[in-house]
């Protein structure tokens, strides 16, 4: 039809500039433009195989009616609610006193006590006063002083 066969011999046609071919590393791109599309193709395995996975549907987790909020910004009741004396690791004691309804705390360690007020925390009761802090949850507690933690793994004596 609009070809013409000459000698016999099988006629090729003439390549396209226009289009490239990762094959020939050649086109209007040029060398960069297949090295780029290789270097890419991790980053595509890795978005297929993310994709791939489950995960868990996060609104399921969210509760479809609001839980009430209390009224106090503490995390729930003070954990005790009388003088508790408490054994940490090493032979240590102290004492804690809840004042005013567990709005307040009186630490007695020794000789020395210490009014601490209740702030909030996520997970039992926190009570400071200046750089000293107690932790009181019903698994035990804990005094930090100075952000160092100086008295740990106490729990309440009989």
């Amino acid at each position: 039809m609009g070809t013409s066969r000459g000698s016999g011999a099988s006629a090729r046609p003439e390549p396209n500039p226009h289009l490239s071919s990762p094959f020939q590393g050649e086109g209007p791109r040029g060398r960069e433009g297949v090295q780029s599309g290789v270097r890419a193709l991790p980053l595509l395995a890795l978005a297929v195989a993310l994709a791939a996975c489950e995960s868990p549907d996060v609104l399921d987790a969210v509760p479809d009616e609001p839980t009430p909020q209390t009224a106090s910004p503490h995390a729930g009741p003070a954990p005790i609610t009388g003088a508790t004396t408490y054994a940490c690791a090493g032979g240590d004691r102290f004492t804690v006193t809840p004042l005013n309804g567990g709005a307040s705390l009186e630490l007695a360690r020794g000789a020395n006590t210490l009014t601490l007020d209740r702030t909030p925390s996520s997970m039992g009761a926190r009570y400071v006063a200046g750089n000293t802090e107690v932790w009181i949850s019903q698994d035990g507690a804990f005094v930090v002083e100075n952000e160092v933690m100086v008295l740990a793994d106490c729990s309440a004596s009989p």
